[in-house]
């Protein structure tokens, strides 16, 4: 028997569940539900816009409505400390790559470089006419990127706070800017429906190529990312091989009936998972663009799909306010759980992230952005039941260390 913790995000609530299920099996086996979380977090109902995990995978840290970014114990689901100072929510909060800083986003305009131990405020990056909404580190944790809808990204040096470049990068306000690990390359995804995908020179900050598509997803290392079109097909680029973007050679990905609406890649990055408004989710092998498995099973449109870190489970979340737990090898069901949201009947409905933890015995869950509860799932599979346990915490986003999730 093999534990499997499973993390998921809705738009109110938090919860946290674990879970057992034998991963030996092959043929299908009986499907579970889950229905009940172990006990709630943040009972002040403030709202959460993101969540992620330091890289020692013992403190995550939200960003809040209340203007605050909160530290959280992994393990206790304890607060530990709250990083004020921005005068708006704030959006996003992140660590670098050791652990020791942190950077937080805010609808103030403005985002913080904060001392991960003692919450002083580093920098103030200041320069954006609207709201910061994502930012990232880059591998050597020298420079930081912000991603803004007054449709720029900015380029900081981390130890001086200095403004390195600012990137012209769409015609539409901007999601997200991030770092390729693989290759000297900046990507900024913006809101476009079209041409969402812009590809920089980190070190020019020169525009290299923008690529067709509304929606993307870059690979944990950079050399790999999908752009959704609007035939309901992706494309799958090479980062790493630079005249396949100028001459926007990429492989296409064709099965889906709706538009595609996100994908993840697995470890590797040979195999690439999407989902779709078509209620299912496919996964592709990366090198060919061959679909493997399709899974079926939601009702209606999914909004979430990730590997857990053994890579034998997929997580799919849904507006049918399920989330589904699937065989990675043979695309069978293996867990249904049912996600209730609390006060919030508008969003009752909307299931927005889940992953798996290293060693698989908890779900943590945000419902509408509010409510964080912690789920403990281990299976006795007695008459077909759960029964519930508590045992410690060891959350992992296997691509990125992260709880990340931005509500959209």
């Amino acid at each position: 028997m093999k534990n499997a913790l499973l993390l998921f995000f809705t738009l109110m609530t938090i919860h946290i569940y674990s879970m057992d299920v034998d991963a030996s099996l092959s043929a299908p086996q009986e499907e579970l539900s889950i229905t009940a979380p172990l006990f709630q977090l943040n009972q002040k109902r403030i709202g959460i816009f993101s969540a992620h995990y330091n890289p020692q995978m013992n403190k995550f840290i939200t960003g809040t409505w209340d203007y605050t970014a909160i530290m959280w114990n992994a393990e206790t689901f304890k607060k530990i400390k709250t990083f004020k100072g921005h005068s708006n929510n704030v959006e996003y909060a992140a660590f670098n790559h050791t652990g020791d800083k942190v950077v937080t986003t805010s609808w103030d305009n403005t985002a913080l470089l904060w001392d991960a131990e003692t919450r002083e405020v580093i920098k103030r990056l200041e320069g954006h006419t609207r709201p910061v909404v994502h930012a990232a580190f880059n591998a050597k944790g020298d420079k930081v990127v912000t991603a803004s809808e007054d449709k720029t990204a900015k380029v900081w040096d981390v130890a001086t706070g200095n403004l390195l470049a600012t990137l012209e990068a769409s015609n539409d306000y901007l999601r997200s800017a991030h770092f390729s690990n693989a290759a000297d390359f900046i990507i900024t995804l913006s809101s476009s429906t079209v041409n969402s995908t812009t590809i920089w020179d980190s070190n020019t900050y020169k525009k290299i190529t923008a690529l067709p598509g509304s929606i993307a997803r870059v690979s944990n290392s950079g050399e790999k990312f999908i752009t959704m079109l609007s035939d309901n097909t992706a494309a799958l680029w090479n980062a790493v091989t630079s005249d396949a973007l100028l001459n926007k050679r990429s492989l296409t990905l064709l099965g889906h009936t709706g538009p595609i609406t996100s994908a993840t890649f697995n470890k590797a990055e040979d195999k690439v998972l999407t989902i779709s408004n078509d209620a299912t989710a496919i996964l592709w092998d990366a090198q060919t663009g061959i679909s493997l498995l399709v899974f079926k099973g939601h009702e209606k449109p999914l909004i979430y799909a990730q590997f857990n870190i053994l890579e034998d489970k997929i997580v799919t979340t849904s507006r049918d306010h399920t989330v589904k737990i699937w065989d990675a090898k043979t695309g069978n069901l293996l867990a249904t759980l049912e996600i209730h949201s609390g006060i919030n009947q508008l969003n009752r409905n909307c299931v927005i992230w889940a992953t798996f933890n290293k060693t698989g015995d908890r779900l943590i869950t945000l419902c509408d952005g509010r409510n964080l509860e912690v789920w403990d799932l281990s299976n006795t599979r007695d008459n077909g039941n759960l029964t519930f346990e508590h045992n410690e915490y060891d959350f992992l986003d296997k691509d990125t260390n992260e709880l990340s999730c931005c509500i959209q």
